[in-house]
């Protein structure tokens, strides 16, 4: 779904974007390592679509040693050009604005901080990006840098249901799943199932977001959340998830790490520490530092 967002800004945001339009040509003829070379390029050269992506690479250890200050470094610079260039900012349209206020929420790129977060993901919101509106719900969803506002988070999810299925079928609809998911209200949770079934059929959402919708659909049949109790078929989607994104470890360690956290955390039907333990060593072994530090801390448990 990003890569298509990202493509359509083309077509609205007046900074250069040559290096971003050979990489995101290199990523559809599946040439992974080229478009690597392209996105690195732009970013150097300050395109605000190239940067956001090669922080995350760099922080993520995607296609690139893990490198979490240079990270840091990149979203800093779009932070500063953000801050002191409003043409630059209105230029870029608002993808970099959201970027920069994932970062300050997840705390990998850059430390976290909830209330910058929610500063850079309203001016997303202000700019017109999408994504941005569904963060910005979960943000008052669970006063992440604001004061919890429930009924606030439920008014911007449902302007994002509003938006998602009138302008583009493709847009938002495991957000929308989520909202249903997170809505207080039982009854709702049919209708969650309902669209992460239809993210999981969608021949053109990316891997990683089926996964997850195969991972919640596991979690719903793993509890009595108004689908009915079903751990065979909790297991089932739990499986499905797990070789979706068995798809993704050629790419990062990342999602080594997350599978490890599924079988670590997961309900307890799924919960499996030596299948954890595995594929935190696989991630170790490919230099993901969070499975290093895990393994350590596991290790003195035993002690």
């Amino acid at each position: 779904m990003k890569k298509i967002f990202l493509v359509l800004l083309l077509f609205v945001c007046g900074c250069k974007t040559d290096w971003h339009e050979k990489a995101y040509e290199a990523e559809l003829k599946g040439n992974k390592a080229k478009a690597f070379q392209y996105y690195k390029k732009g970013a150097e050269q300050g395109d605000c679509l190239c940067m956001p992506y090669m922080a995350k690479c760099y922080a993520k250890g995607l296609y690139v040693e893990q490198n979490t200050q240079k990270a840091e470094q990149i979203f800093t610079e779009l932070v500063e050009k953000s801050l002191e260039d409003k043409e630059y900012s209105r230029k870029c349209f608002s993808y970099h604005l959201y970027e920069i206020g994932v970062a300050f929420l997840e705390g990998e790129e850059i430390p976290r901080d909830y209330e910058k977060a929610f500063y850079w993901t309203s001016k997303a919101v202000e700019w017109g990006n999408q994504e941005a509106l569904s963060l910005l719900a979960g943000m008052y969803a669970y006063g992440w840098g604001t004061e919890k506002d429930v009924e606030k988070a439920r008014d911007l999810f449902r302007n994002k249901i509003d938006i998602s299925e009138e302008k583009n079928k493709y847009f938002g609809r495991y957000d929308i799943g989520l909202f249903y998911l997170q809505s207080y209200d039982p009854p709702e949770y049919k209708k969650a199932f309902d669209y992460f079934i239809k993210v999981v059929e969608d021949s053109d959402a990316d891997l990683e977001t089926v996964g997850d919708a195969m991972y919640q659909i596991a979690l719903l049949f793993l509890s009595d959340n108004g689908i009915g109790y079903n751990p065979e078929k909790g297991e089932e989607w739990f499986e499905k998830a797990v070789k979706n994104y068995e798809k993704l470890t050629e790419y990062t360690p990342k999602y080594m790490w997350d599978i490890g956290q599924w079988y670590e955390t997961g309900p307890e039907e799924i919960q499996n520490m030596d299948k954890a333990i595995y594929w935190y060593q696989q991630a170790a072994d490919s230099g993901w530092e969070q499975a290093k530090e895990k393994l350590k801390e596991l290790a003195k448990g035993k002690n």
